[in-house]
């Protein structure tokens, strides 16, 4: 029987938060991604959404856990510190929308010891757009998943200035 692993439950766990909130209509569910990376043995999973009501502004939350994850998880002698997943979310939109006070307040609401990351990019087929990626650091467990639903709901509510 197959045992699934702490990304396996997560994923589930924050998908079915995000398409209760598309069904409640809230948001907009504009992308997923599951991907299983067979070179490096990793795992990632992507969700991009935008408001309902204002969908100038792409948001996306990222999960992904490398081989060190899930080998911890399916060997015996697997090291329990290193089991979980990593955990980033993504704002992007044109300049006018992701300007520089809006990433001021996205970077003040998720506060340290988030590692910030803000991409500007200058595409010669869609102009120019601007990306805040928010990392978390740590790992996230599956003792966390509670936690996971009070994150989605909070990051949900940044885009709501």
């Amino acid at each position: 029987m197959f045992d699934p692993t702490a990304f396996d439950n997560m994923k589930v766990v924050a998908e079915g938060l995000f398409y209760d909130l598309d069904l409640n209509g809230v948001i907009s569910i504009k992308e997923r991604n599951d991907i299983i990376d067979l070179a490096r043995l990793s795992r990632k999973y992507s969700l991009s959404f935008s408001l309902k009501e204002r969908s100038n502004i792409l948001a996306t939350f990222r999960l992904y856990a490398r081989l060190e994850q899930l080998s911890a998880e399916l060997l015996a002698n697997g090291a329990a510190e290193q089991r979980g997943a990593f955990l980033e979310v993504v704002y992007s939109g044109s300049e006018q929308d992701v300007t520089k006070e809006r990433i001021r307040k996205w970077k003040a609401a998720w506060g340290q010891p988030r590692m910030f990351e803000t991409r500007n990019i200058d595409s010669s087929l869609s102009g120019k757009s601007c990306e805040l990626v928010v990392r978390f650091e740590r790992l996230i467990t599956e003792d966390m998943m509670d936690d996971l639903q009070q994150l989605i709901e909070f990051f949900v509510a940044t885009l709501q200035d």
